[in-house]
């Protein structure tokens, strides 16, 4: 069963066949995994696994809670139902909010690539959401230029980056992505402005 588990913790690793995960990490996590449970109308009901990766928040994968009407989520025996959801749809990545959810913050912050870090932009274009979902706004930027680094035609990977950036106050590295994208793809100059503008 934990190893069912596991995708929701090689959510960042995307599918890059290098990279894998410090398993001896998978025992102190697997006791903070969350099941998911989303009602989505005419008695469908999809169910998935969670990670709280701070407190109240839990990330799962978008594809588990994408149609629901109605989302609980497990821990313990006990049921709390989400308050909302931030999803990134694109990459499969749904952050949920709820109260009360018992403190099993797992030590996502722990996990270390135990050969080469992946190097598939994609993979760090979701752990900048991700950690920007969360309220890390410095691994956010962190994630954002690797991947800019490894992709720097990619306006994905500039948006990414900019949001970043403006979530730690980073102005420098907003208009450093403002100008990339600029002349990558002018679109998304307007795209990072709303997310920018967003409080």
């Amino acid at each position: 069963m934990m190893l069912r588990a596991l995708p929701v913790l090689l959510f960042l690793v995307g599918n890059v066949a290098s990279a894998g995960i410090d398993y001896a990490l998978v025992p102190r996590i697997a006791p903070k995994l969350m099941k998911i449970q989303a009602a989505a109308g005419a008695g469908r009901v999809s169910i998935g696994t969670g990670v709280m990766v701070a407190k109240d928040t839990v990330v799962t994968n978008c594809h588990v809670t994408r149609d629901a009407n109605y989302i609980e989520i497990w821990s313990g025996g006990q049921r709390f139902v989400a308050s909302g959801q931030s999803a990134d749809l694109g990459r499969d990545v749904c952050v949920l909010f709820g109260s009360g959810l018992p403190d099993l913050v797992a030590p996502i912050a722990e996990l270390r690539w135990t050969q080469t870090e992946p190097r598939n932009g994609s993979a760090w274009r979701t752990l900048a959401t991700a950690s920007r979902e969360v309220k890390q706004p410095f691994a956010a930027v962190d994630a954002g230029r690797k991947a800019v680094s490894l992709h720097p035609d990619d306006p994905n990977a500039w948006l990414s980056f900019g949001a970043a950036c403006a979530a730690a106050g980073r102005k420098k590295g907003v208009d450093e992505a403002r100008a990339a994208l600029g002349e990558l793809d002018p679109r998304y100059v307007e795209e990072l402005k709303q997310i920018t503008a967003t409080p």
